[in-house]
């Protein structure tokens, strides 16, 4: 058999397998109104090359794919497959260096494109080429083994000597070719990454990223895949095989296997793992969903996962389908590879038989394994269906629970139901629960100011005793005001003092806190840590201002759900300007409390940090200002 029939040859059945995954259909619709071939250029995606060379290139238009077609390159005609997605691909044949036009000629559809075919490099040193791509070769049984003990899936012995037998053999031939083949076969690994390439790993991935990094692995591998197991069938179609086209083969053949077991160990991993979510639980600390009012609960989170199978080839969460469809694609591809295995090894005396341990196709699967795994807290939402009255607050996520606590400002029982929403990539579940909340009343303690009597509501929040009302005492020494100048709203709202006055107001056993305390009051309810210093909103997420905020009395916007007892008010500020008038800030809208923390400004009057909750967020804001501004005060226990 001569070179250039060879080239033919290869060139008809390079991508012998890409025809597997085309449909038969004609091309149709190609035709102009008056019945003229439409002319559709091509695009290269290079336009020189050397023989030898896969070369691909895409009509400007998309249409109707058909099992083959054919294109010449000169005069010399060669096979042309159509893949998936619309592109040609051929394989240069061996010409002299030069220009040449690539020409596809049907009877509906003309294209062309200029092509340039490089001469052979002068500097090209065959044997080089040859001892860099048997190093890599040999490589190929540890990397089996590796695959083999990193996803505990066997390799049989026999596969593992199949290799070798190759490598072996393909030394031999290369040993018989001649001088111009040794250079076409260099020319061929060189120009070819593709397929002699490095390998694309797979990335070890669990929980919600196991599908997604699959789906990676098996998409950046199924093109090296089919191009080797395409370039190995070449040697099954051959009549007279020549030491070339033998080499090309063997040489495809060696990453082919080394491919297939990649990928079909893979799947065979795929297929052990519970990857697809069926659903999302809670497993609670109590036996039944009835909770106390503002108790906190304590929620394991779990889910449901299963291993793919047949069904998940039309499944509704488009990540599970498209995985099941690679699987099914490569699985077909693995299964017809096989078979040319076969008769590979007994055409060239490699032993018999074909690689064991291929995965059967997601198709064929119809049964599945179930396993109830761990979820992550973080991913958790939940909310109050059919009863406005009650409050769900989440005060803690954890890598396997939540924390939280339903309040109700009613007093009376009650029943609610509530959605659990778990958003893992692409799965969302929802699970509907029935409860009971029994509203049990916050209970205070109390303490009585020895200076004038009056007696205060107090409420433990963690290691903390706290007012759960403003300071309302009138000292004759101090400047304190009611809020808008009302007297009548001091026995609501406290009384409001500059930060002088605020640092000596509390009563004995009592102190003004300061910005840490506040802070310890903050983490206990469920800020995060790297948040408690930063400035303005902050725990939002947390709802640490619904927390904080009483049930009523925020008449311009939401009330908040008192679950600390806390029972903040909206008693707003007071401003003493130098001049000017006197000026009334946030009433109603915004409740603003001192600490005893100075902001080192390095003047006479440095500003403190305060504390306010508004009528437009969840969170609390941390912020400065002035001494001379009047807030409220609330007393922590020393």
């Amino acid at each position: 058999m001569t070179i250039r029939s060879t080239q033919i040859l290869l060139a008809a059945s390079l991508l012998f397998m890409v025809a597997i995954f085309s449909s038969c259909n004609l091309i149709e619709g190609l035709i102009d109104d008056e019945g003229e071939k439409i002319y559709v250029g091509l695009y290269l995606e290079k336009d020189e090359v050397f023989p030898m060379e896969v070369l691909i290139f895409w009509p400007e238009n998309e249409f109707t794919q058909q099992s083959s077609y054919y294109a010449t390159v000169g005069d010399v005609e060669v096979e042309a497959k159509l893949s998936n997605d619309n592109k040609f691909i051929i394989l240069v044949p061996e010409l002299p260096a030069g220009n040449y036009d690539l020409e596809i000629d049907l009877v509906e559809f003309k294209g062309s494109a200029g092509i340039f075919i490089r001469p052979l490099p002068e500097n090209l040193d065959p044997d080089a080429v040859w001892e860099s791509f048997i190093t890599d070769a040999r490589t190929t049984t540890a990397f089996l083994e590796e695959l083999s003990q990193t996803t505990g899936i066997d390799i049989p012995a026999e596969n593992l000597s199949f290799t070798q037998s190759l490598i072996s053999e393909l030394e031999t031939v290369y040993e018989e070719l001649s001088v111009e083949e040794k250079q076409y076969a260099a020319i061929f690994v060189q120009t070819n990454p593709d397929i002699f390439g490095q390998d694309k790993k797979a990335v070890l991935a669990d929980n919600s990223e196991v599908l997604e990094a699959f789906k990676s692995y098996l998409t950046e591998n199924k093109w090296q895949f089919l191009l080797s197991g395409s370039t190995f069938a070449l040697s099954l179609t051959a009549p007279e095989p020549t030491g070339l086209t033998k080499f090309l083969a063997i040489a495809s053949g060696i990453y082919l296997v080394k491919k297939m077991h990649d990928l079909g160990v893979r799947i065979l991993d795929i297929y052990n793992k519970a990857v697809v979510t069926e659903s999302a639980s809670l497993t609670m600390s109590k036996t039944d969903f009835t909770v106390l009012n503002h108790e906190e609960v304590f929620f394991d989170v779990a889910l449901t996962n299963r291993s793919l199978f047949k069904n998940d080839l039309n499944s509704q969460v488009i990540l599970v389908s498209e995985v099941a469809s690679l699987i099914e694609e490569i699985t077909q591809a693995i299964e017809t590879i096989n078979g040319y295995i076969i008769s590979f090894r007994q055409r060239f005396n490699l032993g018999q038989g074909g690689l064991a341990n291929v995965p059967q196709r997601i198709s064929q699967k119809n049964d599945f394994t179930r396993e109830t795994v761990p979820g992550n807290g973080n991913l958790v939402e939940i909310e109050v269906l059919d009863n406005t009255a009650v409050n769900p607050v989440i005060i803690l996520k954890g890598d396997t629970y939540i924390h939280v606590k339903f309040s109700t400002c009613e007093d009376d029982y009650q029943y609610f139901t509530f959605r659990y929403s778990y958003d893992r990539n692409n799965f969302n579940l929802q699970t509907d629960y029935e409860a009971l909340l029994i509203a049990t009343p916050i209970i205070y303690n109390e303490v009585t100011d020895p200076r004038d009597g009056y007696t205060y509501k107090t409420i433990r929040i963690g290691d903390q005793e706290w007012f759960a009302e403003n300071l309302r005492y009138n000292s004759p020494d101090d400047s304190s005001i009611c809020p808008v100048h009302q007297e009548a709203n001091c026995s609501i709202y406290g009384r409001l003092y500059d930060v002088y006055d605020a640092v000596n107001a509390c009563p004995p056993g009592w102190h003004l806190p300061d910005d840490d305390e506040w802070k310890q009051l903050e983490a206990f309810l469920g800020m995060p840590h790297d948040q408690l210093d930063n400035w303005y909103v902050r725990g939002s997420a947390q709802f640490i201002g619904d927390m904080l905020k009483s049930c009523d009395g925020w008449p311009h916007g939401e009330p908040g759900t008192n679950s600390t007892g806390f029972s903040a008010l909206p008693a707003g500020g007071h401003r003493y300007p130098y001049g000017g008038d006197n000026v009334s800030l946030g009433f109603e809208r915004w409740g603003t409390f001192w600490t005893s923390s100075r902001t080192d400004s390095g003047n006479e009057y440095p500003n403190r940090i305060i504390r306010q909750l508004d009528d437009h967020s969840k969170g609390i804001i941390r912020d400065t200002d002035m001494w001379h501004h009047y807030y409220a005060v609330r007393c922590v226990k020393n």
